[in-house]
């Protein structure tokens, strides 16, 4: 069981780093897509960490906007360079520079087997598409100078009837899956659709799987476990709070972890699965050294794990 992660960032190089050495294995594949927003000695940070790595692709950079087409557009084409790579693998997995892993690899592995070929693509419980679908669908989104903005006085018409389906962003794709729709032109069409919508992430691959020859061959469950709060446009920071729901989690990930925030819990989560704790290296963030020195948990964790 091999997987396709893409690993999309644009700051916090420790963090990726903390990530990066939690998921890295030389089975996998890895796509790591730099944000190009961020600045160049920013990338070159993440370029000398996975320097001589074989299954390590460093894509070409693009920019990206939170909750504009260009993240689905950045998946869309990891999809396919990891369709077009030498490598072979089962799953494509996205994830962000502040996720972690809730499982160890090999429980990894097993919970991708027990999917039997079938995608993980969770839904939103609540109304269709949420009570600010208008919002999301029925305005002229557009990303103009690093922003998502809006035109509210375009006719809905023009932008068509909202899709149906709406959920969790983070998700495990068949290969299956993967090679048909890189190529479908229902993939063409809900682009087309979606492109000038809000969030689109958290409705595009929702609605292709449902209008696809893969449409029984889903479940209905997300990779990612997060914390929302209902009137929060993004999850909460992971904290140690937390933890009663992390470790009894059957999801693979979680997120959005701060080591500025909360660093206990992420040395936590590591030593659960036996990986490097977080640290702060001489990496330097967009040209700076980093301004805060998170705590170091080891205390905490002996104390938890009884060691």
């Amino acid at each position: 069981m091999r997987v396709a992660f893409q690993i999309n960032i644009h700051h916090m190089p420790d963090q990726f780093r903390w990530l990066f050495s939690a998921i890295y294995n030389e089975t996998d594949l890895f796509l790591v897509h730099v944000n190009k927003r961020s600045d160049q000695a920013f990338y070159d940070q993440i370029e000398s960490l996975v320097a001589g790595l074989d299954n390590v692709r460093l894509m070409t950079r693009q920019p990206i906007v939170w909750g504009g087409w260009s993240m689905v557009d950045c998946e869309l084409r990891g999809i396919r360079e990891a369709l077009a790579d030498n490598e072979t693998w089962d799953y494509f997995v996205r994830l962000s520079g502040q996720d972690y892993p809730l499982c160890t690899y090999d429980e990894r592995v097993r919970g991708l087997r027990r999917l039997n070929g079938r995608s993980a693509i969770g839904l939103s419980a609540g109304p269709i598409m949420g009570e600010h679908a208008d919002a999301r669908t029925q305005r002229f989104h557009f990303e103009w100078q690093g922003k998502l903005r809006y035109l509210p006085l375009i006719s809905s018409r023009l932008l068509g009837k909202a899709p149906p389906l709406k959920g969790n962003a983070w998700h495990a794709l068949s290969r299956e899956f993967c090679e048909w729709l890189a190529t479908a032109p229902e993939t063409k069409r809900l682009a087309r659709r979606l492109r000038f919508s809000k969030i689109p992430d958290e409705a595009f691959m929702h609605n292709l799987i449902a209008d696809s020859p893969f449409a029984d061959r889903w479940l209905n469950e997300g990779t990612h476990l997060e914390f929302w709060q209902p009137t929060k446009p993004s999850p909460d920071i992971v904290r140690m709070s937390n933890l009663s729901a992390l470790c009894n989690s059957q999801r693979m990930f979680a997120r959005k972890f701060d080591a500025g925030e909360d660093s206990d819990v992420m040395n936590f989560l590591s030593a659960r699965i036996g990986a490097p704790g977080f640290s702060v290296s001489d990496l330097l963030e967009d040209g700076e050294p980093p301004t805060r020195e998170p705590r170091v948990a080891a205390s905490l964790v002996a104390g938890i794990l009884g060691v």
